[in-house]
């Protein structure tokens, strides 16, 4: 989290580039890259059988971005400093 907090600009928007910085997952690219081929895997396990129908492909949940939680983040805060100010009045 501190990571992407020190790409942000004083606005607190990530920078603009033509190059996508890396999404800073709490996963690496060797865990996401099995995560895709278990998926392909359940496919494949499924046509080889012959099965009718549409493959059931269970999907296995992708972690969040360090660009979403830092949103989650500001949005909690943000109502939590409304919920103040509300209560307060």
């Amino acid at each position: 989290m501190d990571l992407y907090e020190s790409m942000l600009d004083e606005d607190g928007n990530p920078p603009a580039s033509k190059v996508q910085p890396p999404r800073l997952t709490e996963v690496g690219l060797l865990e996401s890259l099995v995560m895709t081929m278990v998926e392909q895997l359940q496919a494949i396990a499924h046509y080889t059988a012959q099965a009718k129908g549409k493959p059931k492909i269970t999907t296995i949940p992708r972690p969040r971005t360090a660009a979403e939680e830092y949103r989650r983040l500001q949005e909690r805060a943000a109502e939590q400093d409304l919920l103040r100010v509300v209560g307060g009045a």
